[in-house]
Formats: structure tokens, C-alpha cells, sequence
């Protein structure tokens, strides 16, 4: 059964572009550039952020409308961690805008990281045209 705040879904999924701020997590340019992108620690956390992100697709009752999560870079925003990613959902704005409003509040209690000055636009947005 769908929560009450989940609408129909899309015949195809909806692209979006989200960018956020990992609140406390240091940019290491040794992990986080883009020239590390294949390397593990790289894999590696990108791979903890778009757990996180799915993890909360699911929490937020949108487990059935989730298709992929992508790390497209990291970027130094004032010695922080910002994230710009890409999520492939079937879902519309207005029920995207409620995923990050539960993103915001189910995050501190739980294990992750904490997603701090969240943005999402549905694609194409000049948003992610930072990578």
C-alpha cells in the first residue's frame, strides 16, 4: 500500500539533479578530485552517499519509485564536501520536494551522513553543470 503522500507514478523516470553539502565531512582532494574518480577510496565514497540517498528513497515510502542514484562529482565548498549527483525516479517534482523534506528529518537519526542546503531540479538544469 502507498503512504498517503505518494501520488501516481510516471510512465518513465524523471531525472533529476541534486546538489548538497555534507555537513562535517572535510573535501580531501586526494580522494574527492576528479582525476581519483577511479580510484577506490573515490568508488568507495561515492558509493556510502548514494546508499545513503537510496536508503532514504526507501524510508520515505518511495522504495517503488526509485531506478538509480549517480555520483556525477564532489566539489570544495568552503573546505566542505558538496555533492552533485543525479537520480533517476519515478516520481514528480512535488513528491521529490517531500523525499527531501523527509531526507532532512529522517538523517539525524540515523547512521549517514548529514545532507545540509539540499537543492534538487529536474534534468536538464544548470544545476549539475558544475561537473
Amino acid at each position: 500500500m502507498m503512504p498517503a503522500s505518494v501520488g501516481p507514478k510516471p510512465a518513465v523516470p524523471v531525472l533529476y539533479c541534486l546538489v548538497s553539502i555534507l555537513k562535517d565531512i572535510p573535501y580531501e582532494s586526494e580522494i574527492m578530485d576528479d582525476n581519483k574518480r577511479h580510484e577506490i577510496w573515490h568508488s568507495g565514497f561515492r558509493k556510502a552517499v548514494q546508499h545513503d540517498v537510496m536508503r532514504t528513497m526507501f524510508a520515505s515510502g518511495l522504495c517503488d519509485r526509485y531506478q538509480y542514484s549517480r555520483v556525477r562529482c564532489f566539489r570544495n565548498e568552503n573546505n566542505n564536501v558538496k555533492v552533485v549527483m543525479e537520480l533517476s525516479v519515478y516520481a514528480y517534482l512535488d513528491e521529490m520536494e517531500k523525499f527531501i523534506q523527509a531526507f532532512r528529518n529522517f538523517q539525524p537519526v540515523t547512521n549517514s551522513y548529514i545532507f545540509d542546503d539540499i537543492e534538487i531540479r529536474q534534468e536538464p538544469s544548470a544545476l549539475c553543470d558544475v561537473c
